[in-house]
């Protein structure tokens, strides 16, 4: 930098450099965290709310719960192993994934 103001002060130019005060916060994005996501066992014949206790939570954005989208469906009337994927996305486009598996028994 000093080289660039020697350079342009031997040409006459004058000049002056300004660097904003940014924080590491301010020029990085995290990244939004998907939580309560848990393996589970429910009864055949029971309800099944695939969200419930299922959160997202972003530094920047705050509370990104509901902006989650859910893959995968528990069939709650067959026994079996059902996977099931969270996806979120922040204002900045950062993503989490998380997957769980709901067996029902």
């Amino acid at each position: 930098m000093d080289k660039l103001l020697q350079s342009l002060s031997a040409i006459g130019v004058s000049a002056t450099l300004v660097s904003p005060n940014l924080s590491a916060d301010a020029t990085h994005n995290s990244l939004p965290e998907i939580k309560g996501v848990k393996d589970v066992i429910i009864n055949k014949g029971s309800d099944c709310n695939l969200l419930k206790g299922i959160r997202a939570y972003d530094k920047e954005d705050g509370d990104l719960t509901d902006q989650i989208t859910v893959e995968g469906h528990v069939n709650t009337d067959k026994a079996g192993k059902y996977k099931i994927s969270y996806h979120v996305k922040d204002s900045h486009g950062a993503a989490d994934q998380s997957t769980r598996y709901i067996e029902v028994k």
